[in-house]
């Protein structure tokens, strides 16, 4: 998998092309004291995008699942439906990206509907998802005040 890119305009962090669930993401990214990537700001969101495609045609697992559209974030309705929040620091998202008419809290594959959020690769716009679905993810390195050491 990628290792730490420094590059980061505003944060350093890294793109796993390894498809794994939601959960199994967070826990990666909190293991390697980081978090699941949550973009703030249009600017975020636009950074996160170009290293998720940039570090695709980069990683040899990336180039391998080209095909695969999506890459799991930190954030998550789970407690409230449509109440989406970062899932560190609990706040309501002040900036959102959705795709058109999304979320939409499918429930086709999972009756609670769908919880968690993922980027689209080719556009950048957000869709909510099933977290049991197997996706690459992005780690953001947190500010140090939330850091573990």
């Amino acid at each position: 998998s990628s290792g730490i890119n420094a590059e980061w305009p505003l944060r350093p962090g890294v793109v796993v092309w390894e498809f794994t669930p939601w959960w199994s993401a967070k826990k990666w990214c909190e293991d390697k004291n980081m978090q699941l990537a949550v973009p703030k700001n249009e600017k975020e969101n636009k950074d996160l995008h170009t290293r998720i495609v940039e570090s695709q045609g980069k990683d040899p697992n990336g180039k391998k699942f080209a095909h695969h559209n999506m890459v799991w974030m930190g954030m998550s309705d789970s407690r409230l439906e449509g109440g989406f929040i970062d899932v560190y620091t609990h706040r309501t998202l002040s900036y959102r990206n959705w795709m058109s008419k999304q979320p939409d809290n499918w429930t086709k594959y999972d009756k609670v509907g769908q919880d968690v959020v993922a980027m689209d690769r080719i556009t950048g716009q957000w869709d909510d998802s099933y977290g049991f679905w197997k996706r690459p993810f992005a780690c953001y390195c947190p500010p140090r005040w939330q850091r573990k050491n």
